[in-house]
């Protein structure tokens, strides 16, 4: 599900057809803008055409064509005429939808989301940034997992000093990361995590100084272990009980 039994497979291999078919539409749609339309053939609609006559109309045509001016574009003949078309036109052929299949296929071979890429149907900025976690998580992770274990076990140990080194990359210092590092520390706070332990968690430096290592609660901000009955309470309690009696 992960893609891991592709490693070692080039991703352009099983991507050669999806690259012609994107390259053909793209020759496809430039042949279409350089002919201003379909082709097809002219005859005549009542008596057919003689070939004088169909070499004078084409060579009115190419005449036409060359002539930027806005008469050029009206033409004459002596005969009804009709036009037969033999190709599709771009809204019949729907290039851009096959393009953006090929484009989907494409991202999808590589691990990322076309969404990235700024498309019309998931291009808009929160889809983006979840998209943006999405590839570190699925795609680039497990990547660095694979490079920090030969790194590790391959190269790092042969050296003297590093047997028990480890490398190791640390994806919640990458920005797209950062929102979920604030929900997580929002939570450790709230689960009544040590001062020293939301300093690791923010890979900041522990401090040795007293109440570092123990839970603090709300309310005053008091250590854990001082939160009971107080003085003040009792008093109340005795106070209450006074009066109900």
């Amino acid at each position: 599900m992960n893609g891991s039994h592709l490693y070692g497979l080039a991703p352009m291999k099983p991507l050669l057809k999806i690259v012609e078919s994107s390259n053909g539409a793209i020759d496809n749609n430039v042949k279409t803008i350089i002919n201003a339309g379909v082709f097809g053939f002219i005859s005549g609609k009542e008596i057919p055409l003689k070939q004088d006559q169909i070499d004078q109309l084409k060579l009115n045509l190419v005449e036409m064509d060359k002539n930027p001016g806005r008469l050029s574009r009206i033409g004459g003949t002596s005969v009804p005429i009709e036009f037969t078309r033999l190709s599709l036109n771009t809204s019949e052929l729907q290039p851009f939808e096959f393009l953006k299949h090929d484009q989907k296929a494409i991202c999808n071979v590589f691990g990322w989301s076309d969404a990235l890429l700024n498309n019309d149907d998931g291009g808009k900025y929160d889809k983006q940034k979840e998209e943006r976690k999405r590839v570190i998580t699925d795609n680039i992770q497990p990547d660095l997992i694979l490079f920090d274990q030969a790194m590790t076990e391959k190269f790092i140990r042969r050296f003297k000093g590093y047997e028990n080194a480890v490398l190791e990359h640390d994806i919640t210092e990458l920005p797209e990361m950062q929102e979920d590092y604030k929900i997580m520390l929002e939570w450790m706070e709230k689960a009544y995590y040590t001062p020293n332990e939301i300093r690791a968690a923010t890979k900041a430096e522990t401090l040795d100084i007293d109440g570092m290592n123990v839970p603090w609660i709300d309310g005053g901000k008091k250590r854990i272990d001082e939160v009971g009955i107080t003085a003040s309470d009792v008093t109340k309690s005795y106070e209450y009980l006074k009066n109900e009696i």
